[in-house]
């Protein structure tokens, strides 16, 4: 039996794909400026090395791609590079930054001053949801498709991408949460493989069993039943990373003490 096959004969529509460069690009650029605030304003490079990781990662795409049967089509796209015979739009490394540095950074941001818990889950509600309204459109545009029997999908876009992507970036979150107040000098440098090694290993870990399933051709039932157990796997993770961070972590950001005034002789 052989593995599913992409749409090779689709077509990357123009204006869609300028719309979405254009995004992307200006949300990346608002990104590293904001780094750059940081930098020299915390001298925290913190941001900017999850960053310069996150586009390094934005290569591991096209195996990735393969992994989970998503494909872009050759035609009229304005190609970043190709590999693996799969051709990444350049729109998609500057995406990687927002998606897994940005995104990420921000949310650990939020977990200090608001609680680990609270932050963390409202967080990755935000992001699934923000990541839906981006798919959707794409998808129904043909930028970009999901291809194979996918089980759980709503508009071609198959849900169970949603929990893998968001137990990808409370990783990132998390290291970045426990990591950027303990880490100082050349250790700080260790940011630059944080997507590196979080993007495969949460898409990996959370989503094998799904997509060993669609690229196995098993029968509906069983694909249903793999979507439903890679969610109740990348939920599980989310709520072990939040367990733990909640535990080793800095914790909340508390209000200055007030020192107590001396009773009058």
């Amino acid at each position: 039996m052989s593995a599913p096959q992409p749409p090779t004969f689709a077509q990357t529509p123009f204006v869609p794909q300028l719309s979405l460069t254009i995004g992307c690009v200006t949300v990346a650029a608002g990104l590293i400026a904001y780094g750059l605030v940081k930098l020299r304003r915390d001298r925290s490079p913190s941001l900017l090395l999850l960053i310069f990781g996150a586009t390094v990662a934005s290569l591991q795409e096209a195996p990735l791609d393969i992994f989970v049967s998503a494909y872009y089509p050759r035609e009229g796209l304005w190609m970043s590079y190709e590999t693996f015979g799969r051709p990444v739009p350049v729109w998609a490394n500057f995406a990687w930054m927002i998606l897994f540095a940005g995104a990420p950074y921000l949310l650990a941001q939020a977990m200090r001053k608001h609680g680990v818990r609270q932050a963390g889950w409202l967080g990755m509600l935000g992001l699934a949801i923000v990541d839906i309204a981006i798919e959707l459109p794409n998808l129904a545009v043909s930028l970009y498709s999901y291809y194979g029997d996918q089980p759980l999908r709503i508009g071609g876009f198959p849900m169970h991408m949603v929990a893998v992507n968001a137990a990808t970036m409370m990783a990132i979150t998390i290291a970045v949460y426990l990591g950027e107040s303990r880490l100082r000098g050349k250790l700080r440098l260790l940011a630059i493989i944080v997507p590196i090694l979080a993007v495969p290993a949460g898409t990996m870990s959370n989503g094998l069993v799904v997509w060993s399933a669609v690229g196995a051709q098993l029968p509906t039932v069983l694909t249903w039943i793999a979507s439903f157990v890679t969610i109740g796997l990348a939920m599980w993770s989310i709520h072990g990373m939040l367990r733990l961070a909640d535990r080793f972590g800095p914790g909340v950001v508390a209000p200055a003490a007030v020192e107590p005034v001396a009773a009058p002789a």
